[in-house]
C-alpha cells in the first residue's frame, strides 16, 4: 500500500523529486511485530530520515538496531499499544525537501479474564525441639520441613482474542504469555531475646520478588515464577496462571529461631509481617526482548513494563507478631499459633503500587551476609529511658 507523496520542479534544470511511503504489508500492524516500511523517492541519492509524528511505537532497522543518523530507506515500525501511530519520512537532497506520512493501525486484542480462584493457608509459628519457624504450617521428617500447605495461591483463565483485521491472527497470538509479576512492598522481621534483638534489615523496599524454580534458579525473569507462565498457543486460546507464595522467617534453609543460647538468651517475642502486589499480566514477547538482557547494563526496565498488559492485581499481606513462653511444652509456646493472610480483593488494572522488575530480587539479597543485625537489649532500653526522661531537651 502506497500513501503520502510530494514533489516539485524547479526550472528546466531540476528532475522532478517526489516521496512516499509504501507499506508492502498493509496499513494494520500487530502489537510488537515488525511492520515493514519502504521510502520510495526521486530522484535517488539524497537522505531519508524518519519520525514518528503521533501515537505510541518504536523504529529500527531491518536488524532491529537502532536508527541512527544515516539515511536508511527501509524501516521497521513496532507499536505495542492498540491505536493510530503517524510515521513521516523526510527525504532531502541539494537543498530540497519533500515530506511524507503514513498512519499504520495497531490492531486490538483482548484478554478476558474468568474462574478466579483463591486459596488460604496460614502463616503459623512451628515450633520444633531446636527452634521456631514462622511460615506455612509445616512438619519435620527425617530433619526435612514439609509445607502443608502455601500460605496464599491464586488462579485465573485468561482467553485471549486478537482483531479480525489482522491477518496473521494465530502467529500474533503466539506472540504472548500469561504470568504473574509480585513486589514485595513491606517487610518487617525481628525476634527479641532476653539480651538481643535480631532484625532483618535487608533489603530496601520495594523490591521485587520471585519465587525460585526447582533446581533453585529464576527463569523467565522477572515473572514471579517462571515454570508458571504459559505461552498462547493460537487465536481463541485460554491458559490458566497460577499463583503462590509462603513466606519464611528465618528461612527454611537456615537454622530456626533457636529458644535461647548463651549469647542471645531467651526468645521471647517474634514478629514477622510482609506486604504484597501481585500482578495478573499478559506479555508481548517481541516488545519484551527489545528491553535488553535481564539483569545487564543495558536493560531497559521501562521498555520491559510496556511490554506488559495489566489484568489484575491483588494487595496481600501475611504473619503476625506473637509472644513466646518457654515455660511451655515445644508446641504451646508460641501464644498466637497462626494467621490467614490478609486480601481485600481483586482489582483491575495497574493500580498504584510499586512496580519492580529489575534486580535485586527480595530471596536473592536476604541471603547476603549482613542481611541480619543483632542489637543489644540494654542499649535501647537505655536509649528509651533517655527519650522519655523530661529533664532532657527536646
Amino acid at each position: 500500500m502506497v500513501v503520502g507523496s510530494g514533489s516539485s520542479s524547479v526550472g528546466v534544470r531540476q528532475a522532478r523529486m517526489t516521496a512516499r511511503i509504501d507499506a508492502p504489508d498493509g496499513n494494520v500492524a500487530c502489537p510488537g511485530y515488525p511492520h515493514k516500511l519502504e521510502a520510495i523517492v526521486t530522484p535517488d541519492g539524497g537522505t531519508c530520515q524518519w519520525s514518528i509524528v503521533s501515537g505510541s511505537g518504536i523504529l529500527t532497522k531491518d536488524n532491529g538496531d537502532a536508527i541512527g543518523a544515516e539515511s536508511v530507506t527501509e524501516v521497521r515500525l513496532l507499536g505495542v499499544k492498540p491505536g493510530s501511530v503517524k510515521v513521516r519520512l523526510r527525504y532531502s537532497k541539494e537543498g530540497r525537501t519533500r515530506t511524507a506520512n503514513i498512519r499504520i493501525t495497531i490492531h486490538k486484542i483482548k484478554f478476558r479474564v474468568t474462574n478466579f480462584v483463591r486459596e488460604k493457608g496460614v502463616s503459623a509459628a512451628n515450633e520444633f525441639e531446636e527452634g521456631l519457624f514462622m511460615g506455612p504450617r509445616s512438619q519435620k521428617e527425617g530433619g526435612v520441613l514439609h509445607t502443608e500447605n502455601a500460605t496464599f495461591k491464586m488462579s485465573a483463565d485468561v482467553e485471549i482474542s486478537v482483531a479480525d483485521s489482522c491477518l496473521r491472527k494465530s502467529d500474533c497470538a503466539k506472540n504472548h504469555r500469561v504470568g504473574w509479576l509480585q513486589t514485595m512492598r513491606e517487610n518487617e522481621r525481628w525476634v527479641l531475646y532476653t539480651k538481643k534483638t535480631i532484625r532483618n534489615i535487608h533489603p530496601i523496599m520495594p523490591i521485587r520478588d520471585a519465587r525460585p524454580d526447582d533446581g533453585g534458579g529464576y527463569t523467565n525473569p522477572p515473572f514471579y515464577h517462571g515454570p508458571s507462565v504459559r505461552d498462547f498457543t493460537g487465536d481463541e486460546d485460554t491458559q490458566t496462571a497460577a499463583f503462590e507464595d509462603s513466606p519464611w522467617w528465618p528461612d527454611p534453609g537456615a537454622n530456626p529461631a533457636p529458644w535461647k543460647t548463651d549469647n542471645y538468651g531467651r526468645l521471647f517475642h517474634i514478629t514477622f509481617k510482609n506486604r504484597f502486589t501481585a500482578w495478573l499480566v499478559v506479555q508481548n514477547i517481541a516488545w519484551a526482548d527489545l528491553a535488553g538482557e535481564y539483569g545487564s547494563d543495558d536493560f531497559n526496565e521501562e521498555r520491559m513494563k510496556e511490554s506488559f498488559t495489566f489484568l489484575k492485581h491483588v494487595n496481600w499481606s501475611c504473619g503476625f507478631s506473637t509472644t513466646v513462653d518457654l515455660n511451655e511444652a515445644v508446641g504451646s509456646r508460641a501464644a498466637t499459633k497462626s494467621k490467614e493472610p490478609w486480601y481485600r480483593r481483586w482489582w483491575t488494572g495497574r493500580g498504584n503500587k510499586p512496580l519492580k522488575l529489575d534486580k535485586p530480587i527480595f530471596n536473592e539479597e536476604n541471603a547476603k551476609l549482613g542481611a541480619y543485625q543483632e542489637e543489644a537489649v540494654e542499649e535501647e532500653e537505655e536509649e528509651e529511658e533517655e527519650e522519655e526522661n523530661p529533664d532532657m531537651e527536646p
